[in-house]
Formats: structure tokens, sequence, C-alpha cells
């Protein structure tokens, strides 16, 4: 019964409008996963000050 049951839901998940949604959503949230990791990156590189600069007068 559960592996007829995960075998149905296997064929949904291979049908193609399932497929082409988890692809593209997929994609989305790697989109933004990598424009917030440069964009993070970008704040700490504006942060970082030298010591030498901080100590002078």
């Amino acid at each position: 019964m559960l592996g007829r049951l995960a075998a149905q839901i296997a064929v949904l998940l291979a049908s193609e409008p399932v497929l082409g949604f988890l692809t593209a959503l997929a994609l989305l949230l790697a989109v933004i996963a990598l424009a917030k990791y440069i964009l993070t990156r970008e704040r700490r590189s504006t942060r970082r000050v030298p010591v030498t600069d901080r100590d002078a007068p």
C-alpha cells in the first residue's frame, strides 16, 4: 500500500507541469541565494577598515 502510494507520488512529481514548476522554483531560489550572497559580501567589504587607517591622526 505504502509503496504504491510512493509510486503514484513519484509519477505525479515526474509529470511535465510539476517538473517544470519545481525546476523554475529551484532556479528562482538559487538566483535569490546568489544575490543575497553577493549583497552581503559587498556590505562586509565596505565595512572592513584596515587597522592602520583607524590609528591615523
